[in-house]
């Protein structure tokens, strides 16, 4: 099985991103979606992106916003990758001059047909809730026996330590997206990273084919 790839979302802490960068995450995540618990202000985001290791790549979450404001947080940081989590159409895509991975809902990827591609998408981020740490029973569409790659895709939705492994068994994504699965207890946007190492731990171990 190929290496995956893990990312880290909803990051607001500057310590923290020198720690994930410390224990070698491919992808940080900065939300600026309105209301969320985890929303970034243009300053705060600044001072993140700063600490950001070279070899991690930056990306920026953004849900039902407009392409002006969208395109101005591009214009003002050097963020790598831009993630779109709401109902936002291919034409949007099309006019973002980074690469952009964009939300599905599981069913509608099984679907294929209704997954529109786009020169300058990166992948599809197959999340149930949109952020909410929902998750979804894969197992039960691996049984009726359609076809399952998410190679080149990326997995979140209510990933954790106690769970990824099985994910990462099951369905073998490019990228496995976690963001309250590995924070303080009742902190969102904080970062434990003892919960950081044991997901770490539990992906590698399902990639290289250990037992847990």
């Amino acid at each position: 099985m190929n290496n995956v790839a893990i990312k880290v979302c909803g990051i607001t802490q500057p310590q923290d991103v020198v720690a994930l960068g410390e224990q070698g995450i491919e992808y940080m995540g900065f939300i600026f979606v309105e209301g969320s618990k985890r929303q970034l202000t243009e300053r705060s985001c600044l001072g993140l992106l700063n600490h950001v290791p070279k070899a991690t790549k930056s990306v920026a979450v953004f849900m039902n916003q407009s392409l002006t404001f969208i395109q101005s947080i591009l214009k003002e940081f050097p963020v790598d990758i831009v993630q779109l989590h709401g109902e936002q159409d291919g034409d949007l895509v099309k006019l973002l001059d980074r690469p952009v991975v964009q939300r599905l809902h599981p069913f509608t990827w099984l679907q294929r047909s209704q997954c529109t591609e786009h020169s300058n998408l990166k992948a599809h981020l197959l999340d149930p809730g949109a952020g909410h740490g929902e998750t979804f029973d894969w197992g039960t569409h691996l049984h009726t026996g359609v076809e399952i790659n998410l190679s080149k895709a990326w997995l979140a939705g209510g990933l954790s330590p106690a769970n990824v492994s099985e994910h990462v068994r099951l369905l073998h994504p490019a990228v496995v997206d976690v963001c309250s699965g590995v924070e303080a207890d009742g902190k969102p946007g904080h970062k434990s990273i003892e919960k950081v190492i044991s997901f770490i731990k539990e992906v590698r171990g399902a990639t290289n084919g250990s037992p847990k």
